[in-house]
């Protein structure tokens, strides 16, 4: 099926339309109708033109041009009248395309796990990201290889990867298995796992399935495919209407080529905004919009169109799994709305402060921002790369508190 080629950032074209039906041309054609009729008639029948009445000749000449002008006129309103239906088709379809713009998924839990560790007499680790504090360290990695520029999990690397996955897995799911228990037993529970790890998948979805379990035993869960935002424009697109919750879980630990890299752990519980109703939700991800990079500009004032958004109120920018091109394509547009309000030092870029976190980019980003607009109350930007193509997700994260007085 042929894609349609339009879209909020190119609205289909209005219909042609004919011209103003111009009166006074058509008065003088109604006399050079009647010049050119008398000619013809004079032409034709000679001497015999004058032996009929001229009230006939000029009644007969005047009914054919009538005739003419109906017949344009006719044509003229069924044109305006198609032109009418088109017109209307497409402002129903700028209606509908702007609803959809504007989904939502609900952000009912996040958590995330990096190098940074909670301190009383330093940052969190939500401040630390924010800050972009340093993390990336020439250490050993848990292969034994000394010099290695990254990030670990602050646990020890002499215990076995998937031992340390489940330590890691507990403390996030612990939280949200709470909160599923408060959702009716029959909510179907969707889990996008994204890995990279030297753990086999099936063991970590194992775990994943073991310790879900061990806390809420009566919730049905299902493992489906999918990868970042490319997921959430699905979901958003064709499962708005599902009683399902959505739950995220994203991480990179023991990467095989662990130089520049971090490790990271995420989880993100989200619920259905027109049918999850049980739980009050802590921050809001609107619906990305995906552009290449020459489009950028476009694409981040379509994503604040898609909230909508004010102007001046993004202070933050979380930036995720760009290129070197990429990356400047991105500085040269903060300033811009929605950005004119994010000073170069809230520009958030875990990748070059903790190391590239792999799978789990993306997802530590959405995460952290959602702790950061719960926090903080203020919307959260997101620029996201593709990673293998010339391509950016712009998105918000949104406060719950803003949307709630916005609604009210």
């Amino acid at each position: 099926m042929k894609k349609n080629p339009y879209d909020l950032k190119n609205l289909p074209p209005l219909a042609n339309r004919p011209k103003n039906i111009n009166l006074i041309k058509w008065f003088f054609s109604l006399i050079v109708f009647f010049l050119v009729g008398s000619i013809c008639l004079k032409v034709l029948f000679g001497s015999h033109v004058e032996t009929v009445s001229w009230v006939w000749i000029i009644l007969t000449i005047f009914l054919m041009w009538l005739a003419i002008f109906i017949v344009y006129v006719l044509m003229w309103l069924i044109l305006h009248i198609r032109a009418n239906g088109m017109d209307k088709a497409r402002e129903d379809w700028i209606l509908n395309q702007t609803r959809k713009s504007r989904r939502a998924l609900q952000i009912l839990y996040s958590g995330f796990i990096t190098c940074h560790i909670s301190d009383q007499s330093s940052f969190s680790p939500l401040q630390s990201l924010m800050k972009n504090k340093d993390g990336i360290i020439s250490q050993i990695d848990r292969r034994g290889n000394s010099g290695i520029r990254h990030s670990q999990l602050p646990y020890s690397n002499t215990e076995p990867v998937l031992t340390l996955i489940k330590k890691c897995l507990n403390e996030l799911l612990i939280p949200i298995t709470q909160i599923l228990k408060n959702l009716p037993s029959d909510t179907p529970v969707k889990i996008l796992t994204e890995l990279s790890t030297s753990v086999e998948h099936s063991d970590v979805k194992g775990t994943i399935r073991e310790l879900m379990s061990n806390h809420c035993s009566d919730y049905s869960m299902e493992f489906i495919s999918g990868s970042g935002m490319e997921l959430i424009e699905d979901w958003l697109e064709n499962n708005i209407h599902d009683h399902a919750v959505l739950l995220v879980l994203a991480m990179q630990v023991d990467p095989g080529k662990p130089d520049g890299t971090a490790e990271a752990m995420s989880a993100i519980l989200f619920g259905n905004r027109l049918t999850q109703r049980t739980i009050s939700p802590k921050a809001f991800l609107h619906r990305p919009d995906l552009s290449t990079s020459d489009a950028l500009e476009c694409s981040m004032q379509q994503a604040a169109y898609n909230v909508p958004l004010q102007d001046n109120v993004v202070k933050s920018i979380w930036l995720s799994n760009l290129t070197a091109e990429q990356y400047q394509t991105v500085i040269k547009n903060v300033g811009k709305y929605p950005t004119e309000a994010v000073e170069p030092e809230n520009i958030i870029y875990p990748d070059t402060t903790i190391g590239h976190a792999g799978a789990a980019s993306q997802w530590l980003i959405c995460s952290a921002a959602a702790c950061a607009a719960e926090q903080m109350e203020i919307p959260q930007m997101l620029i996201i790369g593709d990673g293998t193509k010339n391509l950016m997700w712009s998105g918000l994260i949104m406060p719950a508190v803003a949307l709630q007085e916005k609604e009210s």
